[in-house]
């Protein structure tokens, strides 16, 4: 078991709760976003072929991460800080990420100090979700909770950001 643990704004998805990826392409000729995974498998199995989506794409169109802050910080942010970047992730890739859920074992990780850092106003990893995960950790834990939006914290928000997990980490891994 790890050390130290800390969750740089990953939050909380509950079994039920599937709002992070309520926007997951669906309809057309797959009719769910569960069909396309068994059609993307079903294809990937009889011609090897591999399929692909957009990570992010304008508001209404079908990709793996379909909010505002997420498409403003792939695009415009992503152009300068990685150039070479291409937007497309594996269908695959989305299925798997489908079945991650960080909250599901979060009493288990004390006494691994553990710190999370959730964004007021994140739409895609929500903030609600976030701090119920948090309230069924155990002791030691801190929650920091920053202004802004999920990806803020890598760029306007990043000393709010920084700062609070610096200390953290010297307080615990520095004794």
């Amino acid at each position: 078991m790890p050390k130290h643990s800390s969750s740089y704004g990953n939050g909380s998805r509950s079994n039920n709760d599937h709002r992070c990826h309520s926007k997951v392409p669906s309809g057309g000729r797959f009719g769910s976003r569960f069909s396309i995974f068994a059609a993307d498998r079903a294809e990937e199995y009889t011609t090897g072929k591999i399929n692909y989506l957009p990570v992010v794409a304008e508001q209404g169109k079908p990709s793996a991460l379909p909010t505002q802050d997420s498409y403003d910080w792939f695009i415009k942010v992503g152009q300068t800080r990685a150039p070479k970047w291409e937007n497309r992730q594996t269908v695959r890739s989305l299925e798997l990420a489908l079945e991650y859920n960080p909250a599901a074992n979060i009493h288990l990780i004390s006494p691994t100090p553990f710190m999370m850092i959730v964004a007021e106003n994140d739409v895609l990893t929500p903030t609600d979700l976030a701090i119920e995960a948090y309230g069924r950790a155990r002791e030691p834990k801190q929650l920091v909770i920053l202004p802004g939006g999920h990806f803020d914290a890598y760029v306007s928000g990043f000393q709010g950001a920084s700062t609070p997990a610096l200390n953290w980490f010297k307080q615990h891994l520095m004794k």
